[in-house]
């Protein structure tokens, strides 16, 4: 249940909020990992499967399964790591064999095209700093030293089988508790946030990708707490179980700096976030004439609009890399009766989240070639956010 908590951080909230996978995904992962490593006889089977859900919602979600395989590899337990990959691997592929022929191919090309995108460190470092630093980065470094502590400090602790103040000799444990669920949980942690960082070295990277690691952060957090409280020394009866207690309430303690020093700059950009998409600028939309070209797919998505453009990121990924780009072409032509950017079409590409551009130079050249920007009504949304352009003819 504590590891619950990396599920209320503002990151999951807002990913919640915009009914995206990632919280699907880390679950299965979550619930997937403990039943691979279940004892039952047909528990690496159906953690299998529930893996395999979870990278089915999100592709990126595969450190549950590397975790369970570490596990059980760490156990010795072959036959039943071999049942967790070899079902992992085996429901995937006939997933994904499926998916292939029954869309002729699109499948594997949109999976490909939105995988294509610019790569580098630089990316993680971006997704780590930008404003407004959440909690879920703060967990990145405080988690880490927890399941740290949590594996040392049963050897550190002076006193083998001290009891407790009131207890009898009788009633003491061991100094060095039971570890169930320790090492497991901190293989979720470690497996979940390499994946994570790797992953967000591709352009465009947000901080959904520490969703799962955070959820694995609280399990961590559960477990090094259960395993400080049950320790027995005697001289560490006060601190051992202060140190639990902190460790309990650190999720709510490092939400305090943001709840005490709201910037501007956030207020700014939760307004970006939340305001732009109310009822006139969705009226606006509904109201442009069709076929309509919007470069912000989720106003045209909110308005009901149909858009050519359903994902503007993998699109924009595909033509820079070289792939077809038959949206400009249609641009070319004079197709779209309406066109609406997100800047003006002879000035630098609006930045999606900071490093992404919303056009490509093909699109601009098309536009400032077949079209002007159109004259404003009463209507038209405020300057700065949305630009309309109908054909010069």
């Amino acid at each position: 249940g504590i590891g619950c908590t990396g599920l209320f951080t503002p990151t999951a909230l807002r990913f919640i909020a915009s009914a995206r996978p990632d919280m699907m995904a880390a679950a299965l992962s979550l619930i997937g990992l403990t039943a691979a490593l279940g004892r039952r006889r047909f528990s690496p089977l159906v953690g299998a499967c529930l893996l395999s859900m979870a990278w089915l919602t999100k592709v990126t979600a595969v450190g549950g399964v590397l975790a369970a395989v570490t596990c059980l590899a760490w156990r010795r337990e072959w036959r039943r790591m071999a049942w967790v990959a070899g079902g992992f691997v085996a429901v995937n592929a006939g997933v994904v064999a499926a998916l292939w022929v029954a869309t002729d191919g699109w499948f594997l090309k949109h999976l490909t095209a939105a995988s294509d995108a610019p790569a580098g460190v630089r990316y993680v470092w971006f997704m780590l700093t930008h404003r407004p630093v959440e909690v879920q980065v703060r967990y990145l470094f405080v988690f880490p030293a927890l399941a740290l502590l949590t594996l040392l400090l049963p050897r550190l602790m002076p006193g083998a089988r001290a009891p407790a103040p009131g207890r009898s000799a009788s009633d003491a444990r061991p100094a060095r508790p039971a570890t169930a669920g320790v090492r497991e949980a901190a293989m979720f942690f470690g497996c979940s946030l390499l994946v994570a960082l790797a992953t967000a070295c591709r352009q465009g990277s947000d901080r959904n990708y520490l969703i799962e690691p955070t959820l694995a952060a609280g399990a961590v957090m559960g477990t090094w707490a259960a395993h400080v409280a049950g320790l027995r020394d005697r001289r560490a009866w006060l601190w051992t179980r202060a140190a639990a207690t902190l460790a309990l309430i650190s999720p709510m303690l490092m939400m305090l700096p943001d709840r005490f020093a709201e910037s501007s700059e956030r207020r700014r950009q939760e307004a970006d976030l939340l305001s732009p998409y109310q009822e006139p600028a969705l009226a606006w939309a509904r109201s442009l004439p069709r076929p309509l070209l919007c470069l912000d797919s989720w106003l045209t998505y909110r308005a009901g609009v149909p858009n050519d453009l359903n994902d503007p990121i993998a699109y924009r990924s595909m033509v820079i890399a070289g792939g077809p780009d038959p949206i400009a072409a249609r641009v070319r032509k004079g197709y779209y009766r309406c066109i609406v950017t997100l800047n003006r079409a002879d000035e630098p590409g609006y930045s999606l989240y900071g490093d992404i551009a919303s056009d490509w130079p093909a699109l601009r050249e098309a536009v400032l070639a077949r079209y002007r920007p159109a004259e404003r009504s009463v209507s038209s949304p405020p300057d700065g956010r949305w630009y309309e352009y109908v054909p010069v003819e």
